[in-house]
């Protein structure tokens, strides 16, 4: 008898140990992205120590400098390169969004369009047909 109650012991710990490893490997966890304010007035402000700089202090956009900007976030070496002059940690993505929160794309002067500039890995989210959207994702004209 006490050999049969140790075997549903031991198997009944087995089965819950092995449900409880199985569920947190099949659960996807996904990272928020977030935004740091002050870090947005520190990097993208237009002022004389920040060559990066796209935003005036009314919160106007530089056209040209956020195109210079852009386009080193397009090329991986770049863009690390970038990560490292503005002392960041972390990945990044500058996006911007409309009063209905749906994510608008920059128009390049070649006609093509990108949705952010940053780490081309950050999922933004999704379009109107479903179809993913990733930072950087760069969309030629046809």
């Amino acid at each position: 008898m006490d050999i049969l109650f140790a075997s549903l012991i031991f198997i009944g710990l087995f089965i819950l140990i092995y449900f409880l490893t199985f569920n947190k490997l099949t659960d996807i966890e996904t990272e928020q992205i977030f935004i740091k304010t002050e870090d947005v007035d520190k990097y993208f402000t237009i002022s004389d120590e920040n060559e990066y700089g796209f935003l005036t202090p009314q919160n106007i956009i530089d056209v040209q400098r956020m195109m210079k900007f852009a386009n080193m976030t397009l090329d991986e070496e770049d863009y690390e390169s970038l990560k490292k002059k503005l002392n960041l940690d972390y990945d990044f993505c500058v996006f911007f969004e409309n009063s209905q929160g749906e994510i608008r794309p920059i128009v390049l002067s070649n006609g093509s369009y990108l949705y952010g500039m940053g780490n081309n890995e950050l999922v933004l989210g999704n379009d109107t047909d479903g179809v993913v959207i990733r930072c950087g994702q760069l969309i030629t004209k046809d």
